[in-house]
């Protein structure tokens, strides 16, 4: 992840709002390290939030 970057790693969308999200969520397992955190737009965001199982992460 390059903070320098933002491209939403879902969509790829260079527009908008971003937000740094957990690929596998702190609930799930999830640790709280770099290498588990993407940029994803607010949109591709809130769509894994509701839908975390049916969500794939491109990485």
């Amino acid at each position: 992840m390059h903070m320098h970057c933002k491209r939403c790693e879902h969509c790829g969308t260079t527009k908008g709002r971003f937000h740094v999200d957990h690929i596998v969520p702190l609930n799930q397992g999830g640790l709280d390290e770099i290498s588990n955190l993407q940029f994803l737009c607010q949109s591709c965001n809130l769509r894994k939030s509701s839908s975390f199982d049916s969500f794939k992460v491109i990485i």
